[in-house]
């Protein structure tokens, strides 16, 4: 189902008027930033300006101290790993291990390219959730981010100012041990 800022696209196209159909490209990427947002107002200015936007957005999304899951999101979609890296370590401490349809992903992304730091963090925001709300049904899941942690932890050569894994894990160890279900 198209909504407004398509039809309003599309009737900018078929009359013809270019600056406006490129104006209205804008809003549409402007309400949503994403890579098919990107992909759409390419598609009206030229695929010669991407790294153009793509940098512009880069710098915008660094420029808001906040979390925001859809920049993060973009920046992954983009490529821009080392940003995301950037991104993530800067913001860590409002990861919402909460978001578990999102952060994974982006903690999935991170660990593939190599940002065993940044993966981390994530990771650890998606298990500390899990078990600070007890949800036991969702241990599972917090085992396969303990595994990840395991495998990433060698790679971390600077944990900057977080806790080193061995660190993490003992007090995770001495927060939940009563959690028998997780640690069995």
């Amino acid at each position: 189902m198209r909504d407004e800022w398509d039809l309003a696209l599309e009737i900018a196209t078929a009359l013809g008027d270019a600056s406006e159909r490129e104006t209205v490209a804008w809003r549409i990427y402007r309400g949503h930033r994403s890579a098919r947002a990107l992909e759409n107002l390419l598609a009206v200015i030229g695929p010669q300006r991407r790294d153009e936007v793509v940098s512009q957005e880069t710098e915008s999304i660094h420029a808001n101290p906040g979390m925001n899951l859809d920049d993060a999101r973009f920046l992954l979609d983009c490529d821009r790993m080392g940003d995301l890296e950037r991104y993530v370590i800067e913001r860590a401490r409002l990861l919402n291990g909460q978001f578990y349809y999102d952060l994974p992903a982006l903690a999935d992304g991170l660990m593939r390219s190599g940002y065993a730091l940044a993966a981390s963090l994530v990771y650890r925001s998606l298990l500390d959730s899990i078990l600070a709300q007890a949800r036991s049904k969702a241990y599972h899941h917090g085992r396969d981010y303990l595994r990840n942690l395991e495998v990433l932890a060698p790679s971390v050569t600077d944990w900057q100012s977080w806790e080193t894994h061995e660190a993490y894990l003992e007090r995770l160890r001495t927060e939940h041990k009563r959690k028998k279900t997780f640690w069995g």
